[in-house]
């Protein structure tokens, strides 16, 4: 009786603390059903991924500007106006993660999780690590990855579809490893054993995120997955750490690797992450190991998942339309018929119809479908004075389906809504995969130049279908865009 007592009172004075502290917003509509202490946990509870997503989804579908998400009892601003979005995400005062979003990722030091003092010293030096130049003496690594998941590819069963997601995570994982490590040390039985633990912890945390009892770290320390992620942890943090000493002392006695002299394009030799995080400097400061191990394995953790998720989605599109597939291929033909082909900047830069269709992917099926930010001191939005401390969420998959903006067919698969002239008459910031802002995403360009190689490797070789229909699609609430089933996907050799 006694214990109930106390719960109840527990439970008032929160309730009334919160009331006093959320009043600034007593004005804003709610998403109903809403409970004191539950808040609107019953868009989740009890409820399958994919009626997780859809409840997510749907409050910001139904209410045009800001609203009110009730997390229990803290509350989170949200909206999918393309207006408001730009304000938050360009506003000086809303460049803080909150961190309950992102704490399951364990890479506070890291560019997309630190804090905004630490993310502000890092973004400034780290800039200069992904301009084109870098980026394009990335495509040797890129085509030697694409031509290894062509070669499983072609092990592939032929009769029956495979779940495609399954072999292009591993070649993008690959990748974004070669380009942040070198592919040198993954050719090792060590690098091996890295990438599985790498891909062990990214699924375990995924799983944590999307069960609400999980996050409860007192709950979830005595779980079987939290010890298989700490071992996968500590095993990556010890490779990468010998990685990263190996890697300084080389730098110490031969000076950083530059491009040839006679390399005058600049793509032929790729120059990686580590070795370039090693040797900048901010305020005249080395990085410190802590800082680097964080930014590599954010660097792997954020480049292979979303890159995995933006090509799956892609193909799956080409399947279920045939004809725009057909396109695709006669354009990716036309430059690289031949397997000797070189890609180089100039012709990824000709696929024009290709990028199209990978844009349209990226508004319908974008891997983030939403970003979180909490204000650093009182912010003036929609004239609401936001106070200090408040987390604003914003629905990209939401504002990428709006038919005030995209017509009465948004949810239809269109590469034409990115030809010139659409794009042209299009608002600013009505399309943002990568956000938007000083805190947007850091390898965006990464993501589209190694998205168009693997792509042209797929469809050179390989003719896609799937009995999956457009209206068939649904997907689980998370922090990625994931399918509630595989990509299924037949693959039937091209002729010649």
């Amino acid at each position: 009786m006694l214990l109930l007592l106390i719960l109840a009172l527990a439970t008032l004075l929160i309730f009334g603390n919160s009331r006093k502290k959320y009043q600034f917003a007593k004005d804003l509509p709610s998403i109903d059903p809403w409970y004191p202490l539950l808040g609107n946990g019953l868009m989740f509870i009890g409820k399958s991924p994919e009626d997780r997503f859809e409840n997510f989804v749907g409050a910001f579908q139904r209410t045009d500007r800001l609203f009110k998400l009730w997390f229990g009892p803290k509350l989170a601003l949200g909206t999918c106006h393309p207006d408001l979005i730009q304000q938050v995400t360009n506003h000086p005062e809303c460049i803080e993660r909150p961190l309950f979003f992102y704490k399951q990722l364990r890479l506070t030091k890291g560019l997309l999780v630190a804090r905004h003092a630490l993310w502000k010293s890092q973004r400034k030096v780290l800039n200069s690590t992904f301009n084109l130049r870098i980026l394009h003496s990335f495509i040797p690594i890129f085509v030697d990855c694409s031509r290894k998941l062509i070669d499983r590819l072609e092990q592939a069963p032929r009769e029956d579809a495979i779940n495609l997601y399954q072999y292009v995570s591993h070649c993008t994982l690959e990748m974004v490893c070669g380009t942040t490590l070198g592919m040198e040390n993954l050719r090792r039985a060590s690098g091996s054993r890295f990438l599985r633990h790498i891909e062990r912890a990214m699924v375990i945390m995924g799983d944590r995120i999307l069960s609400l009892h999980l996050q409860i770290d007192l709950v979830y320390v005595f779980t079987p997955a939290f010890w298989r992620e700490m071992y996968s942890l500590m095993l990556n943090q010890r490779y990468a750490a010998e990685i990263i000493e190996k890697r300084r002392r080389k730098l110490m006695t031969d000076g950083l690797q530059k491009t040839a002299d006679n390399d005058q394009d600049g793509y032929r030799k790729p120059q990686i992450f580590l070795d370039q995080i090693l040797s900048t400097k901010r305020a005249g400061e080395s990085f410190d190991d802590d800082e680097i191990q964080h930014n590599v394995r954010t660097m792997i953790a954020a480049g292979n998942d979303t890159s995995a998720l933006a090509i799956s989605h892609c193909c799956l599109w080409l399947a279920m339309y045939p004809e725009i597939q057909e396109r695709v291929y006669q354009e990716i033909n036309a430059l690289y018929a031949s397997p000797e082909a070189e890609i180089t900047p100039d012709g990824l830069k000709s696929l024009i119809f290709t990028e199209m269709c990978i844009k349209e992917t990226l508004r319908l099926s974008g891997p983030a479908p939403n970003i979180a930010r909490e204000t650093l001191a009182n912010v003036e939005l929609d004239g609401l004075t936001v106070p200090k401390g408040t987390v604003i969420i914003l629905s990209l998959y939401a504002m990428h389906r709006r038919q005030d903006l995209w017509g009465p067919k948004a949810d239809i698969f269109d590469p034409e809504n990115f030809s010139e002239d659409n794009c042209r008459q299009r608002p600013t910031g009505t399309f943002i995969p990568f956000s938007s802002g000083p805190r947007d995403c850091i390898g965006g360009r990464y993501a589209m130049i190694s998205m168009k190689i693997i792509i042209i490797y797929i469809l050179r070789n390989f003719k896609l279908s799937t009995k999956i229909q457009p209206e068939q699609l649904r997907y689980r609430f998370g922090p990625t865009l994931k399918l509630a089933f595989d990509h299924t996907i037949r693959l039937e050799r091209r002729e010649g």
